[in-house]
């Protein structure tokens, strides 16, 4: 798939060489479909927390590492933005923006699939399986100020 830009958002164009017919020719027949994909203006914001960075914008459930004061159903506000998209204009800070905030609702606490740590020393007839399940937060996105 291309992807050709336009003005006021990008054209894909789909390319299918093999299209066999059903005739028993093996003819080769090459199809364009042109689809028009329309940009979004949607509003959104990149926040940080737990170490990795999240685009977020309104209505958006993110699963992010669980936080210390966890409650259900308390809401929770991120300070460290680092960029923010409203209407037309994009702000970007350095590091973060001074007074931008993400406000969040907490939905619950869910855990990751089981990870397997296993250690060995050769020769020494010493095993040990240790498993981990890391425990992460699911929250939705209600206000970008």
């Amino acid at each position: 798939m291309m992807r050709l830009p336009l003005e006021g958002g990008y054209e894909q164009i789909r390319v299918n060489i093999c299209d066999r017919k059903t005739s028993g020719t093996n003819k080769m027949a090459k199809k364009e479909e042109t689809v028009k994909s329309q940009e979004t203006a949607q509003d959104y914001a990149v926040i940080e927390t737990g170490g990795k960075q999240y685009r977020v914008e309104v209505g958006d459930t993110v699963v992010i590492e669980k936080l210390a004061d966890a409650e259900a159903d308390k809401e929770i506000v991120f300070d460290k933005v680092l960029a923010v998209k409203a209407g037309g204009s994009m702000k970007i800070g350095s590091p973060t923006i001074d007074g931008a905030t993400v406000k969040a609702k907490t939905l619950r606490s869910v855990k990751e699939s089981k990870i397997d740590v296993f250690k060995k020393k050769r020769r020494k007839g010493f095993s040990k399986k240790i498993g981990h399940r890391q425990e992460k937060l699911a929250v939705q996105v209600t206000a970008i100020g």
